[in-house]
């Protein structure tokens, strides 16, 4: 929650699990929106947000927390990419 309050996220409900589920509402509606250039457009970036970060991670050391970090995003990437592809086809 406190990411989302920083970036001027703001729930008026009192409890925590009813602000998720507020904001996926909006995440489903904003998502709906989009065009297949928006999805193109969101792909391009994130591969290349992917291949900055492979060729970045032999530089780093196994088991410090950057290189922890830094499979965990590759592993988001990945995800986000393959979802995107997905809603291409």
């Amino acid at each position: 929650m406190r990411a989302r309050a920083r970036a001027g996220y703001r729930c008026a409900s009192a409890s925590a699990s009813a602000c998720v589920e507020a904001s996926g509402l909006h995440v489903a509606l904003a998502l709906s929106k989009l065009d297949r250039h928006d999805y193109e457009e969101a792909l391009r970036a994130i591969s290349s947000t992917l291949g900055k970060c492979l060729k970045v991670k032999p530089k780093l050391q196994r088991g410090s927390p950057q290189h922890t970090l830094l499979v965990r995003r590759i592993k988001a990437l990945r995800i986000a990419a393959a979802l995107i592809e997905r809603e291409l086809r």
